[in-house]
């Protein structure tokens, strides 16, 4: 697939930048699933709803009591990815294709950026990097911790039951896990089933291991050296709601109409036999709600 219009012009621009987008969605289950809302400004900024208000039995002729819906304004700043990739005069004087070679640097830098999206949706933390988004692990209230043994422990049905119990009012739409459980989830899920259940996403035309219904998806930049008691090594698994109203990814519309990652010819380089691209994404998240996200905490496979 081409993803650059200015060197193989195959593209209208909003194609382009759809277009690793939409390539990443073949290959990341995140990216086939996760929605994204397009901002205007360089902060993303929305009401956070707290704990869920509960409504009461009044009299018909009487009072009627003002419910405690408790929330606040908070922000999430928008981040930029970027890198230049340079082709250089040799590479398309051996190769002879131009065009193939800046497709496959680009691209290449482009699932760069891609992942490095994918290690802020976990771990963004604009207190230890200011020019960071804050990302999931920010976003967990303490109320929606699955607490484990003191020291840790293993991954198990009970524990996946009680994360799926933290959302009331229906399932989560993803579990999201390291690898590394990923395959501790399959083997338990083994023990149950002859074939582990699988389902398919849509836009992803492959199918993925699934715990009562839910995809379970995998991402390779939640930790796995965290500490609880005198466990070390240990990780997390999370639940998210997935939704604009919920735990969506936001880019800036101005950068990009469709929201994908752009290039750009830059140039010659002055003093290299090469030309320039640049690639850039400017991309936050939100978490609107307190209810639209959970973890267990300590796992130690």
């Amino acid at each position: 697939m081409s993803v650059l219009k200015i060197v193989a012009g195959k593209y209208s621009a909003e194609q382009t930048e759809r277009a690793v987008l939409e390539y990443m969605a073949d290959k990341e289950a995140l990216f086939a699933i996760l929605p994204w809302d397009p901002w205007n400004t360089d902060v993303v900024s929305w009401y956070r709803t707290g704990a869920l208000p509960t409504a009461q039995v009044v009299d018909p002729y009487g009072t009627i009591p003002t419910g405690d819906t408790s929330g606040s304004i908070v922000k999430n700043k928008v981040s930029m990815l970027a890198m230049n990739v340079d082709v250089y005069d040799f590479e398309i004087n051996a190769t002879k294709t131009i065009i193939d070679r800046a497709q496959e640097k680009t691209l290449a830098g482009s699932e760069a950026i891609v992942r490095k999206f994918k290690h802020l949706f976990i771990n963004g933390d604009s207190t230890a990097n200011p020019l960071e988004f804050d990302g999931l692990r920010k976003w967990i209230d303490a109320s929606r911790v699955v607490p484990t043994a003191a020291n840790g422990s293993p991954i198990s049905f009970d524990l996946l039951d009680r994360l799926i119990d933290m959302f009331p009012d229906g399932p989560p739409d993803a579990i999201i896990v390291h690898p590394r459980t990923y395959l501790s989830i399959k083997a338990l899920l083994r023990t149950a089933y002859t074939t582990p259940p699988d389902l398919m996403l849509p836009n992803f035309g492959r199918a993925v291991l699934s715990y009562d219904g839910i995809p379970i998806l995998k991402n390779e930049y939640i930790p796995t050296n965290l500490t609880k008691g005198t466990g070390t090594d240990l990780t997390e698994v999370y639940a998210v709601r997935l939704g604009i109203n919920h735990v969506c990814g936001v880019y800036l519309e101005g950068m990009g109409r469709a929201g994908g990652v752009q290039i750009e010819n830059i140039g010659r380089l002055p003093d290299v036999a090469a030309t320039r691209f640049r690639l850039t994404w400017s991309v936050s998240m939100k978490v609107s709600n307190v209810w639209d996200v959970a973890k267990i905490e300590g796992i130690t496979n």
